[in-house]
């Protein structure tokens, strides 16, 4: 009997085979993209339908100012037990004058004490004292505008109002209510002090509000509460207003949980918002967009945001995340998108950062891309 005798073409396998790998790859990254995008407009829909069914308290969103409190408020229990809100009406400054007197004041305050701007232009900043330290405070900004500014009413005083936690309230808009209040007061603190207790359900639940915003583990925005926070932010900025976003990404998060453990992963991602919170301005907004990514929108002229996503990489490269008594190097990669360049809303936005965070991703990771554009550099191999 014969035997049936087969030859087998290897080059003309093997030259298919490349073919086929590509085709995988390239599938494989469109489902990633296709998933992101997904993911996002589920948020999207997620957060539209709670804001639609029960917005009890609809200014929370939207407020780099409010937001900055609710952070403050939320970490009373691992920071010290007691803080000060200042805040500024500084009618009739606005735009480029606004924000000169904004980074001008912030010369003038501690590293641990932070700084925001509200959308209707007031300033807000938490300090980490008393009201007797806050009324110090009061009177060496109130010198230092009278010399580099003009910013007083018309009996020559700066209009600031001033509330302490907890004795002016418990939550965010307690406290800025009654330093909103506090703007006309001779002493610049409100009249009746505040209770040391919430006295009703309604005030128990505006604590639960900010708490409500914040990511546990990071203390940023939650991935529900994120997206609806930068769209209503952006749109409530002035038209022609220069913005970036930001689609950040941790690398080597599988191999960190399979060797190290969840609690190293979290330690890392927790440190990476630590980062970050230290890096960018307390106006920018900063939120966790799932486990190991995150975003960052933040006004930002078009020229700048590059060197500013680059400077922010680098920051990150540089430090460490304490564990156990270990280390931890952060590896990241950034995707930039602009704003009005590249969409004047957050989900073309958003899709533009994260084709920019997959091209840092492809080619090799550990990188800063902006979108759109065709010179790429390396920050970390």
């Amino acid at each position: 009997m014969g035997l049936l005798a087969v030859t087998v073409n290897w080059d003309f396998l093997l030259s298919r085979a490349g073919e086929v790998l590509i085709v995988v790859a390239i599938s494989f990254a469109v489902l990633t993209v296709l998933m992101s995008l997904y993911r996002y407009q589920t948020l999207m829909e997620r957060s539209s339908s709670e804001g639609e069914a029960a917005p009890r308290f609809p200014d929370l969103e939207g407020d780099p100012l409010r937001l900055m409190v609710a952070r403050r408020v939320g970490a009373l229990t691992d920071r010290s037990r007691h803080f000060g809100l200042l805040l500024m009406d500084p009618t009739p400054l606005a735009g480029e004058q606004l924000e000169r007197l904004a980074d001008g004041l912030r010369k003038h305050i501690r590293s641990n004490d932070d700084l925001a701007v509200s959308p209707d232009g007031r300033i807000g900043i938490l300090l980490e004292t008393g009201i007797e330290g806050m009324r110090r405070c009061i009177e060496r900004l109130d010198r230092v505008i009278r010399r580099e500014y003009t910013l007083t009413d018309g009996e020559g005083k700066l209009r600031i109002g001033a509330a302490a936690c907890p004795v002016h309230g418990r939550n965010s808009k307690a406290l800025i209510d009654n330093a909103a209040g506090a703007l006309d007061e001779p002493d610049n603190f409100p009249s009746t002090p505040g209770r040391d207790e919430p006295e009703d359900a309604e005030e128990e639940d505006l604590a639960a509000s900010d708490r409500a915003m914040l990511d546990p583990l990071t203390e940023v925005l939650r991935p529900d509460k994120v997206a609806s926070f930068m769209r209503k932010f952006l749109g409530q900025q002035r038209r022609g207003t220069e913005l970036a976003l930001f689609f950040l990404g941790l690398n080597n998060m599988e191999e960190i949980e399979e060797f190290e453990g969840e609690e190293a992963a979290d330690a890392v991602r927790k440190g990476l918002s630590d980062i970050m919170k230290r890096a960018l301005r307390e106006e920018d907004i900063l939120g966790r967009f799932d486990a190991d990514h995150f975003l960052v929108l933040l006004l930002c002229s078009q020229d700048a945001a590059p060197g500013v996503a680059r400077r922010l990489h680098e920051t990150v490269r540089r430090e460490r995340v304490e564990w156990q008594g270990r280390r931890l190097q952060v590896s990241i990669n950034i995707g930039v998108s602009l704003c009005p360049e590249h969409g004047k809303n957050i989900p073309r936005l958003f899709r533009a950062a994260h084709a920019a965070y997959r091209t840092a991703v492809e080619r090799g990771g550990s990188m800063c891309e902006v979108f759109g554009h065709s010179s790429r550099q390396t920050l970390v191999n």
